[in-house]
């Protein structure tokens, strides 16, 4: 039964659909003689009988009907994956735009570009670094082709999106510090009133989040010194101007050797990073390679710190 091949199934599937070994021979371009002994090994290896045939006529037997279903199915799979693989070869130029959060333009996108510039050095890709609203804003008035982040579920009815991770919420603070070094399981937010405080601003989907966290003290939800990104942010911390939250991805792409991190265990936080596009619209091509490139090396961010990947989905791209 291990042995059983693709030209014996698609031969069984042709007889089947034609219900005559004459009609199918002739659209498989072999003789009936050869397709009659194609089916006969078929029926030997899996040790039932498929067909009834007579002198006038060729039908499905009852194990027949159920094994067709299923080859049809499993044929119907592989013929669209290789369609898939035929459509990527096939593509040697377009232009995709994608808008997205900070952190999942620098710590996934931009990675997934070094494969897609070795197969397909001809693509173009523009990328714009938004807060949530502007990249659900820039799907919907279509200056982009998908976006990357935080959802805005103000337009969830608008748009269809697949689930990526989930991105803790992190305690930072310069290497060293009390807060970190006493802390190491996990930071209460309640700690962080003792200590000056920098937030993000209230564009920012962090700074909306913190503000509406009633367990926050004063002065993370009222912030003395608020930035509009997090670039400015490690540069506050770095000059030793408070403590502040990110998330486990901003810290991984960031890198900075002068500020660290523990998880924010109360409350846990979390943000949903998706992929996401305009509901009722399909992809190009060339844009669904791109999608499928930024998904696979989502996949490898299994395991990293504060971050924890959503199921895999049978079809990764719209």
């Amino acid at each position: 039964m291990n042995n059983i091949s693709l030209r014996q199934l698609r031969a069984f599937q042709e007889v089947a659909r034609a219900q005559s070994f004459s009609g199918a021979a002739a659209k498989l371009f072999i003789t009936r003689s050869a397709l009659s002994e194609t089916i006969k090994q078929l029926e030997l290896q899996l040790g039932v009988r498929l067909l009834d045939r007579t002198t006038r006529s060729v039908q499905l037997s009852t194990t027949g009907i159920e094994f067709y279903e299923e080859v049809n199915q499993v044929l119907s799979r592989l013929n669209n994956a290789l369609q898939r693989l035929d459509d990527i070869n096939s593509i040697d130029s377009g232009h995709v735009r994608i808008a997205g959060a900070p952190s999942m333009l620098h710590g996934i996108v931009i990675p997934s570009l070094s494969q897609l510039r070795r197969t397909h050095p001809n693509i173009k890709v523009t990328l714009h670094e938004l807060g949530a609203n502007g990249i659900s804003d820039h799907i919907l008035q279509a200056d982009v082709d998908f976006g990357v982040g935080a959802l805005n579920e103000e337009h969830i009815t608008q748009l269809s999106c697949l689930p990526l991770l989930k991105d803790r919420f992190v305690v930072i603070a310069p290497v060293g510090h009390e807060l970190l070094n006493h802390n190491k399981r996990g930071i209460s937010i309640a700690d962080l009133g003792c200590y000056p405080y920098i937030g993000l601003t209230s564009d920012t989907l962090i700074g909306r989040v913190l503000s509406a966290t009633s367990a926050a003290p004063e002065n993370v939800r009222e912030p003395i010194i608020r930035v509009s990104n997090t670039s400015l942010l490690c540069s506050a911390i770095e000059n030793g101007l408070g403590v502040s939250i990110l998330t486990s991805l901003s810290m991984k792409y960031l890198k900075s050797r002068k500020i660290g991190s523990t998880l924010l265990s109360d409350p846990l936080i979390e943000r949903d990073i998706q992929m996401f596009w305009r509901s009722g619209r399909s992809l190009s091509p060339v844009a669904k390679l791109v999608w499928n490139e930024i998904y696979l090396e989502t996949r490898k961010l299994k395991g990293e710190f504060g971050i924890t990947l959503c199921e895999a989905p049978n079809v990764a791209s719209p």
